[in-house]
């Protein structure tokens, strides 16, 4: 990519070195092949749209609280080191 340019590099059709490519294996593995492009985005839009309704459980309250605490604990002892340094 340093050597073409991002805009050559993104238009190519562009593979690993040749040592890096053995170690990695085929480019697409035979599931990858049996599609189409479309079919592939279809199925990443279907994840994403599974992976919003994943429920996200909030922070218990008293969790929020002890984070609070240590972060005015934490600030404190910044403040009591910086007037050490001012004395």
């Amino acid at each position: 990519m340093k050597e073409v340019g991002l805009e050559t590099f993104s238009q190519e059709d562009w593979q690993f070195p040749k040592e890096i490519g053995e170690r990695l294996g085929p480019r697409f593995t035979a599931w990858q092949e049996q599609g189409t492009v479309a079919e592939s985005w279809a199925e990443c839009e279907e994840h994403a749209c599974r992976m919003k309704e994943i429920p996200v459980p909030l922070p218990e309250k008293d969790q929020e609280e002890r984070k609070e605490e240590r972060n005015g604990q934490e600030e404190t002892t910044q403040r009591g080191q910086l007037q050490l340094w001012q004395l």
